[in-house]
């Protein structure tokens, strides 16, 4: 018996081989190379569970995603399970006793369960365990950018094995890459939410570099002066300027901007064809944190509410 669980642990302490290297590797850079095509990233994180599968024979691949309302972990992608089979794997409170994913969210820390028979950590997860005859189970968080488990990437096993350093930097690079996949949709999901609403816009929008040169105007500014994009871009927003302000004015307006990062006024400017328009205009300072800046510029039209208080 003694001599059993040495030879275990020898065989999880095995260092890793430079082919086991090599794979780790290639394994990654198409990862990144899918993300660099724009792949949809479906079929990125159905990819990663799968190659996962192809290096270890005999297991079954899965990443589950918490519900951020619910509090609940559900199974997201699993692609050699049925989804028939999926509904024990859908909204799971984590707790420690659980299986190895509802343990790692709860903890926060890759779980490693060898045996599901007998480790308390499986003792609420025994239909789960029997309908999929899982015998070891090795989870491994996804943590957002904080540092908070979101969700679980995990190899199960249809025998009792010990995962090998192997096994455990795969899992850690997988649940990296994956928790990369997910900031990236992310990111992409708010950026074409806020590209429509640029678009979408009834009032009109600049946008110029640090030196202020113009480097985008959406379609109700095109609209409202006459300019379409290819007219303005590299442009400075002064060919808007009408003469009806003094030079006084567009200094004050440049110092605040600065000083304070926003400026908000009445302005009457000049479009295309000559004509005046009055505009309540607010400017903005934008800044990352790389130190990069652009300025925005909005503007409401107040031609109607001027004509009607002329009216008046």
């Amino acid at each position: 018996m003694v001599k059993n669980m040495q030879y275990t642990k020898d065989i999880e302490e095995l260092p890793i081989t430079p082919n086991q290297y090599q794979s780790v590797l290639a394994f990654q850079e198409n990862i990144m190379d899918m993300m660099a095509k724009d792949e949809n990233y479906h079929n990125i994180l159905n990819y990663i569970c799968k190659k996962s599968e192809e290096l270890f024979k005999g297991s079954v691949s899965t990443i589950m995603l918490l519900d951020q309302d619910t509090g609940l972990l559900s199974l997201k992608y699993a692609p050699s399970i049925p989804k028939e089979s999926w509904d024990l794997l859908q909204n799971i409170k984590p707790t420690p006793y659980n299986g190895s994913c509802p343990n790692a969210i709860y903890k926060n820390e890759p779980q490693f369960v060898i045996n599901t028979q007998t480790d308390i950590r499986w003792r609420d997860a025994v239909e789960l365990r029997e309908r999929f005859n899982i015998c070891s189970c090795w989870s491994m968080p996804i943590r957002d950018e904080k540092g908070k488990a979101v969700g679980s990437f995990a190899i199960s096993s249809f025998e009792q094995k010990t995962p090998s350093n192997f096994h455990k930097l795969f899992l850690n690079l997988g649940a990296h890459l994956i928790s990369i996949v997910l900031k990236t949709y992310k990111n992409k999901l708010k950026l074409n939410i806020l590209q429509k609403s640029f678009e979408q816009a009834r009032e009109g929008i600049l946008i110029t570099d640090k030196d202020q040169n113009i480097i985008e105007v959406n379609k109700a500014f095109e609209d409202i002066y006459g300019y379409t994009l290819d007219e303005v871009v590299g442009k400075k927003p002064n060919i808007l300027k009408s003469g009806f302000q003094p030079q006084d004015f567009y200094n004050t307006m440049l110092n605040m901007l600065e000083n304070e990062g926003r400026f908000a006024t009445e302005i009457v400017n000049k479009t295309k064809s000559g004509d005046l328009v009055s505009q309540f205009v607010v400017l903005n300072k934008l800044e990352d944190d790389d130190g990069n800046v652009n300025y925005l510029a909005i503007y409401t039209d107040l031609t109607e509410l001027k004509e009607a208080q002329k009216n008046i």
